[in-house]
């Protein structure tokens, strides 16, 4: 067996077996990020909610709504009401 021959085989061997193994490893990686992300956005909208003097209950209406939206009915959706000033 020559070198070169032991080379292709090497290189075949990687790419047969190396291939799935760093697209799995990619794709674990991105799937984190985008839960990350994701938890950030919902994290960043409750705080700006608080800021504004939502009550408990808005909030957990909206994320209610924004998590499962096939469960809400357009006869059960109210709008929210405009924010009452926080007391200082």
């Amino acid at each position: 067996m020559s070198v070169s021959s032991g080379l292709v085989a090497l290189v075949a061997v990687v790419c047969l077996l190396g291939g799935p193994f760093l697209y799995g490893m990619f794709n674990s990686v991105c799937s984190t990020i985008e839960k990350v992300s994701k938890q950030r956005a919902d994290a960043n909208l409750k705080l700006e909610m608080i800021r504004r003097g939502f009550t408990a209950d808005d909030i957990e209406r909206v994320c209610q709504m924004k998590l499962d939206p096939r469960q809400v009915n357009s006869e059960d959706w109210k709008p929210i009401p405009p924010a009452k000033p926080a007391k200082a």
